[in-house]
């Protein structure tokens, strides 16, 4: 599976997330650099699961407005 991909301004945004949540916890400045690599690294460990488990979803919510439609469609039974 293919590295996730981020524009630009969303990594910026995620970078200075992960810079501002490790001076807060554990009060230690990294470099921006530094907090892209864990930023890759952590999208890198959990791509699979997240790829996973948006399908699943995605499937589960599709598959309701299926029912949903067939039920529109077929009517009262009564």
């Amino acid at each position: 599976m293919d590295n996730i991909k981020l524009d630009n301004q969303k990594q910026n945004e995620l970078t200075k997330g992960i810079q501002d949540f490790i001076l807060k916890e554990i009060h230690v400045e990294i470099s921006e650099i530094q907090a892209s690599n864990l930023l890759d690294t952590i999208l890198n460990d959990v791509k699979e699961t997240i790829y996973g488990q948006a399908l699943f979803q995605t499937r589960c919510e599709v598959m309701q407005h299926m029912a949903n439609l067939l039920d529109i469609k077929a009517g009262p039974t009564h």
